[in-house]
């Protein structure tokens, strides 16, 4: 391109390039092959494949998906796949090819998932996107994903398949782990900061990458929590609520967005023109690229069957605003002789290659399309990248229950100092505008992982003993979840190397000291074998304190038949390394801990000794007997890499904890859908319990304690176009410094149409030393 072209808009120089392309050059604009498949990696060595060559050279390829991807779906391992400079050289010898040897020297768009971190191997693991959510911390998050994009650009990535912005409506459904929560309004928030933070000042800048959102829209209300099952939703909620995240994104200046593959009152999203062209493009002006989850298109016509073929599902799809498929299958086989057949208009071709080009343009690609082998060597997985990932684990931690100040546990001898509080406070039923930091007054894998998964033993490296009442003294770490580093990172993870993740049982010895802790795995996630019972029951016994780490795992199965090969969605299996609960694919009929995780739990306790439960899962659990007997309960989520570190932090008191919940949690799974702002009509009381969480939306206790007073609020009336300001007044009222997330709810007395009881309007996280006072101000 010349420098008095490099001066036009991307708008005008995609026209001029369109006006040169032939008509399977427009189409394969439009086709996303995958990225793994492209390139041969052998003892180090980049060999571009064959067929890649082709397609190159008659057509040019548009786009890749997943060229850095390591998963089971890909095949690639942490054995034979890329190190970030090796990623980096590859993207580079794909871009010289594609070029070098096509007509037109169309630079390709290389699409990444970076859901929670690069997904390739090296890359930084941050916690799942519902860790995120917990952290409240709006702020760190855009930090993070300032960081997951150099990570990714460096790299040669310049589209991201993130943020999802999926409203969960039941946490049965595998894909929770990937949501941030319950709530719109937060998910906007988080939307937004997901944008800046991506995207940054510029597109074109070597730190920035292109924010792709999913799932539009509805994706999380699917019909039993099964994972791409109907929606039945109405278009007022569907409006108010679950495309709210995506219209704050939108605005916000996201350039590319997901269509999902569910169908709502019978329209499937990928051909829902009211959807992709009515609001998305009508409606909130959008002028950016719209690509189909992969596969979308092939179950227009088996899955929804509401397409004769594949030519028919991508004449719809197409027609309805789609303008590149991932996996371009359908619209590579379908789409010129549609066009040739008169069965597809060209403008609408067109319409959607201008926008592929269109957004290449703004990416810069034609003047530097080109990843940094250096900077990837730099920044991928860099020591400032692993100190974000442990305080964004830390920050997101959950204290669910803390009986008789059972925690902080002190890393010397002596009596524990843990401080039974909580933020006190909740929006009050009156109808009126409250500020809470709400509290409720609670006291309260597989083997190439590198972890230890035998079950017969108890590991120790010193002599058994007692360090006296009241002191932490010896601490035995037990349970699958406590030294099992795949099943710690959460889905859509690459595997790691084992040197760079921390698990709990890291983490209590980096505290402790390796002689003082005790760790047997007890069982595994999954299963009914109690081998590991009685080496559990031995560390136990010798020790002072149990944690037990137990929960759940997306750790992807590497066995036969275990992925879906046109989605990459894991399928249940029987193999017997698997442990694998939750995750795309794995939706559940109950919350309960898998296997013999509770009767680990209860032979453990019957031995008398204080025991703290840490959960690493991707769901909500619903454990009645644990959530009474246990001293102390702790929610991880997935954590990523450093996670053992923030565990320990909080198990210690190194940091206090400040996360809070953004799902509810239901004491049973009958009781579902059971999040917090639902309506006033639907009734409050069951035959055998009544319908309230056991865990709210918004809850989590602290080692201090928290004081609301001076509410005010002005004006005190106001009409629907004017705003009130709120204030309240917090003070620490313990001896601890912490961090409290105060929640601004507000209520509906009277409407035109029923509303919900409450609804999140605002939320701060600040943190106050001993006796310090904040004013926190909202605007309504």
């Amino acid at each position: 391109m010349s420098d008095k072209s490099n001066q036009r808009s991307p708008q005008e120089r995609a026209e001029h390039l369109l006006g040169q392309m032939t008509l399977e050059e427009k189409a394969a604009q439009l086709v996303q092959p995958f990225g793994w498949q492209v390139y041969e990696h052998t003892e180090g060595k980049i060999t571009l494949t064959e067929d890649f060559k082709r397609q190159v050279a008659e057509t040019g390829i548009g786009s890749l998906y997943g060229m850095l991807r390591a998963d089971p779906w890909t095949g690639v391992t942490l054995a034979s796949g890329l190190s970030p400079r090796q990623g980096a050289e590859a993207v580079n010898a794909i871009q010289r090819y594609a070029i070098g040897n096509s007509r037109l020297g169309i630079p390709i768009l290389i699409g990444e998932e970076c859901s929670h971190g690069h997904m390739a191997i090296g890359a930084t693991v941050f916690p799942v996107p519902l860790s995120l959510g917990s952290s409240w911390n709006v702020d760190l998050y855009r930090e993070m994903c300032r960081a997951v994009a150099l990570e990714t650009r460096s790299q040669g990535g310049t589209v991201t398949y993130s943020p999802v912005l999926d409203v969960v409506r039941d946490p049965r459904w595998g894909r929770t782990e990937e949501c941030f929560g319950e709530d719109a309004y937060l998910i906007s928030e988080l939307a937004v900061a997901a944008v800046e933070g991506l995207q940054g000042e510029s597109l074109s800048s070597p730190d920035s990458v292109g924010a792709t959102l999913k799932h539009f829209a509805g994706y999380g209300s699917s019909e039993g929590g099964r994972n791409a099952g109907p929606v039945h939703m109405g278009w007022r909620e569907l409006l108010e609520v679950d495309l709210l995240p995506f219209k704050k994104a939108v605005e916000a200046g996201a350039v590319s967005i997901m269509p999902a593959y569910h169908e709502i009152d019978g329209v499937p999203c990928t051909t829902n023109t009211a959807l992709l062209e009515e609001i998305l493009r009508g409606g909130w002006g959008f002028d950016g690229l719209v690509i189909t989850d992969c596969g979308a298109i092939e179950m227009l016509a088996a899955g929804h069957d509401v397409a004769e073929d594949g030519l028919d599902a991508s004449v719809q799809a197409i027609t309805a605003g789609i303008d590149m498929e991932m996996s371009g299958v359908m619209f590579g086989e379908h789409l010129v002789g549609a066009v040739r057949s008169g069965k597809l208009a060209v403008e609408v071709l067109d319409r959607a290659v201008q926008r592929v080009l269109e957004l290449k343009f703004k990416l810069g690609l034609f003047e530097q399309p080109y990843a940094d082998p250096e900077a990837a060597e730099k920044f991928i997985g860099s020591a400032k990248h692993r100190e974000l990932a442990r305080k964004l684990a830390a920050e997101s931690i959950i204290l669910l229950k803390n009986e008789g100040g059972t925690l902080p546990l002190k890393v010397s001898g002596g009596t524990g100092d843990g401080v039974r509080a909580s933020g006190v406070g909740n929006p009050g039923s009156d109808g009126r505008v409250r500020a809470s930091g709400v509290g409720n007054g609670r006291s309260g894998s597989i083997s190439s992982s590198g972890a230890d998964n035998s079950l017969s033993g108890c590991v120790s490296s010193s002599a058994t003993g007692n360090s006296g009442s009241g002191s932490t003294g010896k601490v035995a770490v037990i349970g699958p979840n406590a030294d099992a580093p795949y099943n710690q990172l959460g889905d859509y993870t690459s595997p790691q190397p084992r040197s760079s993740i921390v698990t709990v049982l890291d983490g209590v010895r980096s505290k402790l000291g390796a002689e003082r802790v005790l760790y047997a795995p007890g069982c595994r996630i999954k299963g009914d074998d109690r081998e590991g019972f009685e080496a559990a029951l031995a560390c136990a016994a010798q020790a002072d304190t149990v944690v037990m780490v137990l929960g759940g795992s997306s750790a992807r199965d590497f066995g036969e038949g275990s992925i879906d090969l046109k989605t990459g969605a894991s399928k249940v299996t029987e193999h017997a390394w698997s442990d694998m609960d939750c995750g795309e694919g794995i939706d559940r009929i109950s919350l309960a801990l898998s296997g013999v995780q509770r009767e680990l739990f209860k032979e453990i306790h019957q031995l008398g000794k204080p025991v703290i439960v840490v959960y690493i899962n991707g769901r909500p659990v619903s454990e009645p007997w644990i959530e009474e007997h246990a001293d102390a309960i702790l929610e991880a989520w997935y954590p990523g890499q450093e996670g053992g570190h923030a565990v320990a932090d909080i198990l210690f008191g190194d940091v206090n904890p400040s996360g809070r919940l953004t799902i509810s949690w239901p004491k049973d799974v009958g009781q579902l859908p059971v999040y917090y702002n639902g309506k006033r009509s639907r009734g409050k009381q069951y035959l055998e319990a009544d319908s309230q969480p056991r865990y709210p939306f918004g809850f989590g206790l602290s080692y201090t304690s928290f004081r609301y007073s001076e509410l005010q609020v002005e004006p005190q009336a106001i009409t629907a176009d004017q705003t009130a300001t709120v204030r309240v007044t917090v003070t620490n009222t313990g001896e601890r410094e912490g961090a409290e997330v105060v929640q601004l709810y507000i209520s509906d007395v009277v409407s035109k149409v029923s509303r919900p009881a409450k609804e999140l309007k605002g939320f701060r996280k600040i943190t106050l030393a001993p006796g310090a006072a904040q004013i926190v101000e909202f605007e309504v």
